[in-house]
């Protein structure tokens, strides 16, 4: 079903060029959507655009709801963030809420349940230079800009811990820039990374929150990126 989701939901950007401009507009072109399969849920039979999805679609056991019910798996109206193995595996579905009120209670972000947890590793693997940030649409922006020189993490917040694999990845890298948000959460996120590895660079973007916002602003992240890579690239 995660699979069949990313189809649809890939089919159904195509034809919310609002939506496609929006991401444009962040640093993430067609090209780019269409090469990290980011889509966009719709469901036109549900007021909400949501969908109910049996758990056993999802290869989820069973839930019931107080009332005895089975429990479904939600999968709200927004745009559907994939994160997709080398193998082609699904490994974790997250909406960005199109209904998200800024400033409210309300997450912005969802993860659809029976989603791998941990960070989402994007680009090539064997790269030399690793560039982290906080949210998974920044992260798909600094892998389009320089994807063909670091490989890109992407945390989907900014406290979760490294599993094995990426903890090996960060350690054996030669240079390490950490794109934290320029607010309070980011600071915590660079301090924590600090302290795990000691070689990590700070490298908020100039005068805006995230790297999202900056190239709204018309800031070129690839030259950017390229130039803090190139200043503390290792020997």
């Amino acid at each position: 079903m995660a699979g069949r989701l990313v189809c649809m939901a890939s089919d159904q950007i195509k034809s919310r060029p609002y939506v496609l401009e929006e991401l444009e507009n962040r640093g993430i072109p067609l090209e780019a959507v269409e090469k990290f399969h980011i889509g966009y849920i719709d469901n036109p039979k549900d007021h909400y655009g949501a969908y109910q999805i049996p758990r056993s679609e999802f290869g989820l056991l069973q839930d019931l709801k107080e009332d005895g019910k089975p429990r479904d798996v939600w999968v709200p109206r927004g745009v559907l963030i994939p994160s997709i193995e080398p193998s082609g595996k699904v490994v974790r579905l997250k909406v960005r809420l199109a209904d998200h009120i800024p400033g409210s209670s309300q997450p912005k972000y969802v993860a659809i349940t029976g989603s791998m947890d941990g960070l989402i590793l994007i680009g090539d693997r064997n790269h030399d230079s690793i560039v982290v940030v906080e949210s998974e649409l920044d992260g798909y922006a600094a892998s389009h800009a320089v994807g063909d020189v670091a490989l890109v993490i992407a945390i989907g917040g900014n406290t979760k811990n490294l599993d094995a694999w990426t903890n090996l990845l960060v350690t054996e890298s030669k240079t390490l820039l950490i794109c934290h948000d320029n607010d309070e959460g980011g600071r915590t996120m660079m301090a924590k990374w600090q302290q795990l590895y000691p070689k990590a660079i700070p490298c908020p973007t100039p005068h805006h929150k995230d790297i999202g916002d900056a190239i709204k602003s018309g800031v070129d992240i690839r030259a950017w990126l390229l130039d803090a890579l190139s200043k503390h690239e290792s020997p």
